[in-house]
């Protein structure tokens, strides 16, 4: 019935916890190194700025900083109505430290961060960007209704509980007995049940706060799958890093690492996709997974193959994630190795901090200049890793003036808020007015999203908090959006699945969801198959005609069955109606060859592929289109193979465009883009091959042949060579004019040529007399042209 406590290193996520990914509980292990040292010659470092993780309340006795460096003496003071240090600690894992604080909060605390490594001290939390603190609820309306970020199945031992206020006691019960407590840091706890979850009897969540308890939220568990997969360690691993990335795990399982020497070690996993703490790695270990769900269940998995842990010189540089805007104080940075020692390089500063196992983190640093240059190295194991490679320019400022807003409408239970009109790549938080208090109810996040991005928040919207979007774009100024006023509870009813899934796709769209609340997509894989959780979103608002993406985590087989279900303030609807995957449309094809090259054939081959060749979207034909540029067609053509040539030549020396669109069973794909290539010359014809000699008849001396000039004359060169009884010079004879003879219509010849009259006798002297023709068993060549004398036939040779 414990807590996961991160001063054990089994924290509630080193990463934005509202993310897939967080810390696994129970084993983690701080890193072994130090401070560390720094072989930079020049330019000199400095630190970066720790940063504050919200949100907080009254409530809270901890607060939690991330990117400090392990040895680091962490400071965190307010600069509201009763300046003072609120905590003060050295960082005793580096990345990630919970310190306790000096006094208690209060509600107009605005708090900032520093850290200090000796003489080296960072800048501090900018003021505009200070945390602000919740104030504590004074009545048990203000206390609301919890969720699981875990998906809750039989035989789970642990849960990761949101929605609450920050600081107050988490309980989770069932058969009637209270399972675990602990408190909800930042608005979300991460327990581990005394007993796993009973089949058949609801989970029951509540917060439990010093004036008194609020709503119980009850959730009925999901059977396990007949069968569990085999968890995924992810690579690279690296020498001395201290987790271990592990996914493909099932919600509420127990996961066990082996490495090469057998040694085990287990954590709980309350998502499917967890860091993992472990003692620094060795060179050349093995790291493999299983996952297990205990009596009574007793499953299971295979294990997938090993992952080799290598050195860390031949993993490469971190990377920055851009586009940086000058004025901000924030640079993501992301394929690091957890435990390693990070700089950011900002043309002559050097910046340095721990960030924890997350796979990325945005570094707090001073605003960015205009024009600078950015690179990011890693340090582990005492290797001091290369640049990153080209630097990251930092873009000009850009003045934001328009405030963000906020999707209407909001209602009280909501999860979240959806938000549009932001600056790209801005720093946004949400913030809430309750009574007199005004305090953010969600963390920083970065706004990614190209239109619309979701923040979520802590404890859940209430009735009657106005709600402000706080934005701090190329600046570290605010900029607030207008107030949007939270509504009473909505009734929700069952969601609905539009019936267009495809098979192969990875997201499900649903429609006819409510403001903020859960939306969870079930599948069936076949007939009589279970249904199975395979994934869930936050809704934005009622509007029926809004769609909603729900990311799930699998592929869609064809001819499966989906449906969903949504739940807000402990109200969970029935299932939609079961919707069919159907077969999907072609992807867009890519073309090949030829793509924006000259000199082509006038009957060019073209090549290109199909992108779901291995899937059931992959096309049954493809039709290919060919123009001049700006010109009329050149052809169209349906075809099943990935080539085509045409059967009739194109222009010569012109610019032709070509496209293709895929089909199948389901319609038409969308066409690929246009690829340009230019024809070459017409080619020289080849010159006409040559014409043969076919046969000799010795009795009627018919010469026969084909492939002359039609109706045109023949001529014929004979040739007599061999040895003469008694004649001591060798016979050579050849004929002299050659012999004229007449091909037919069609080319062939079937003319008479007589050796004895083609070739001029020769006198034998053992005879006294001349030899007409040839002597037996001398050769006899025939060779021929017609009025193309540089091209002559084949030799046909006879025997006399």
């Amino acid at each position: 019935m414990a807590q996961r406590e991160d001063e054990e290193r089994s924290r509630s996520g080193a990463v934005s916890r509202r993310a897939a990914l967080g810390w696994a509980g129970a084993v983690a292990v701080a890193a072994t190194v130090g401070v560390p040292r720094m072989a930079f010659a020049d330019p000199p470092p400095t630190l970066v700025i720790p940063t504050l993780v919200g949100p907080v309340s009254e409530l809270c006795t901890t607060v939690r900083v991330q990117g400090a460096l392990k040895g680091a003496h962490v400071t965190v003071e307010s600069i509201g109505a009763k300046p003072r240090v609120v905590a003060q600690q050295i960082a005793k894992f580096g990345g990630d430290e919970r310190l306790t604080t000096l006094s208690p909060l209060r509600s107009d605390d605005l708090l900032v961060a520093y850290q200090e490594v000796g003489a080296d001290k960072s800048s501090m939390t900018p003021t505009d960007m200070a945390m602000g603190v919740q104030p504590a609820p004074v009545s048990l309306d203000e206390i609301g209704y919890l969720g699981a970020l875990t998906h809750l199945f039989q035989c789970g031992r642990y849960v990761w509980i949101t929605g609450a206020i920050p600081g107050a006691t988490i309980e989770v019960s069932f058969s009637g007995v209270v399972q675990a407590q602990g408190t909800a840091y930042e608005g979300e706890a991460r327990l581990t049940l005394a007993a796993p979850i009973s089949a058949g009897s609801p989970v029951s969540l509540r917060q439990i706060t010093p004036i008194g308890p609020g709503p119980t939220v009850p959730i009925m568990p999901d059977q396990l799958p007949a069968t569990l997969s085999a968890p995924t360690v992810q690579a690279p691993l690296v020498s001395c890093q201290t987790a271990v990335l592990v996914t493909d795990v099932l919600d509420g399982a127990q996961v066990t690492l082996t490495h090469k020497s057998g040694v085990t070690q287990t954590a709980g996993f309350d998502r499917s996709a967890l860091w993992m703490g472990v003692q620094p790695l060795v060179e050349g270990d093995t790291i493999a997974a299983t996952q297990v769900f205990p009596q009574p269940c007793n499953k299971t998995s295979p294990t997938n193959p090993s992952v080799r842990v290598v050195a860390p010189d031949k993993v490469d540089p971190p990377s920055i994630i851009g586009p940086l805007c000058a004025g901000s104080n924030k640079v993501r940075v992301a394929n690091y190795a957890p435990g390693a020692t990070i700089s950011l390089q900002i043309d002559s500063t050097v910046y340095r901090g721990m960030p924890p196992a997350a796979g990325s983190y945005d570094f707090q640093v001073d605003p960015l200049p205009a024009g600078a240059n950015v690179q990011v190295r890693q340090e582990i194991c005492g290797v001091i890793g290369k640049l990153s490679e080209p630097p990251l320019g930092v873009d000009s400022h850009q003045d934001v003036t328009k405030a963000a807003t906020i999707h209407p409408k909001l209602h009280a239970c909501g999860r979240g808020i959806w938000i549009a009109d932001f600056h790209q790549n801005s720093l946004v938080q949400a913030w809430a007015q309750h009574g007199t208090s005004f305090a953010p109810i969600s963390e920083v996040i970065v706004a990614r999203e190209p239109a619309q991005q979701f923040i979520p928040v802590t404890p859940y919207l209430r009735q009657g908090d106005q709600v402000v979007v706080r934005e701090w774009a190329c600046s570290t100024q605010k900029l607030d959006s207008a107030a949007l006023t939270v509504l009473g509870p909505d009734s929700p009813g069952p969601p609905q699945i539009p019936p267009t899934p495809t098979a192969e796709s990875t997201v499900v769209t649903v429609i006819n969801v409510v403001s903020g609340a859960l939306v969870e997509v079930f599948l069936q894989e076949s007939a009589n198959a279970p249904w199975q959780f395979i994934g869930s979103a936050v809704g934005m608002d009622e509007d029926a005609n809004w769609l909603l993406g729900v990311p799930v985590n699998v592929r869609l087989p064809l001819d499966g069955l989906v449906k969903a279900r949504q739940a807000v303030c402990g109200m969970q609807t029935e299932f939609g109606a079961a919707v069919k995957i159907i077969r999907g449309k072609p992807g867009i094809p890519v073309l090949d060859t030829p793509v924006n090259i000259g000199n082509q054939p006038l009957r060019p081959s073209f090549r290109w592929h199909d992108p779901y060749a291995g899937d059931s979207r992959r096309a049954s034909s493809f039709i290919i289109t060919a123009a001049v540029n700006g010109g009329a067609a050149a052809f169209s053509k349906e075809v099943t193979s990935t080539s085509y040539s045409p059967d009739t030549d194109l222009l010569e020396k012109t610019t032709y465009w070509w496209t293709v669109k895929g089909k199948n069973s389901s319609g038409d794909g969308v066409t690929s883009q246009q690829a340009l290539f230019d024809t070459g010359p017409k080619p020289t014809p080849p010159p006409p091959p040559p014409p043969v000699l076919t046969g000799y008849d010795v009795n009627t001396l018919t010469l026969k042949g084909t492939g002359f000039k039609p109706s045109g004359t023949v001529y014929v060169f004979v040739a007599i060579a061999g040895w003469i009884p008694g004649n001591s010079l060798y016979d050579l004879r050849y004929s002299s004019p050659l012999v004229q003879c007449t091909a037919d219509a069609t080319g062939n010849l079937s003319a008479r040529v007589d050796p004895k009259t083609a070739v001029p006798p020769i006198y034998v002297e053992s005879y006294g007399t001349y030899l007409y023709g040839a002597w037996p068993g001398e050769k006899v060549s025939f060779t021929a042209h017609d009025a193309n004398a540089n091209v002559e036939s084949n030799t046909f040779t006879v025997t006399a």
